[in-house]
């Protein structure tokens, strides 16, 4: 009877390691799910900014003032 259950005990914590196994893999897919979309959302963040700045720029070469860019713009003058 101990033989029984020592499989038994043994059978259990397999199912337990892989039931563990799977909601680490699947946790883990999430996380890096959340952090590509992070990133992604990052990366047009920062580009969105980047062209309000080139957009200012050549803004001012055409000696527009400096208060109608940041109007038009949104940035700070």
């Amino acid at each position: 009877m101990h033989k029984d259950s020592n499989e038994e005990t043994v059978a259990q914590l397999t199912k337990i390691d892989c039931a563990a196994v799977f909601f680490s893999v699947l946790f883990s897919a999430s996380m890096r799910e959340d952090a590509r979309k992070a990133g992604l959302a990052e990366g047009r963040s920062e580009g969105a900014a980047q062209e309000k700045r080139e957009i200012a720029k050549s803004m001012k070469a055409k000696n527009i003032p400096t208060a109608d860019i940041a109007e038009i713009t949104g940035l700070s003058h």
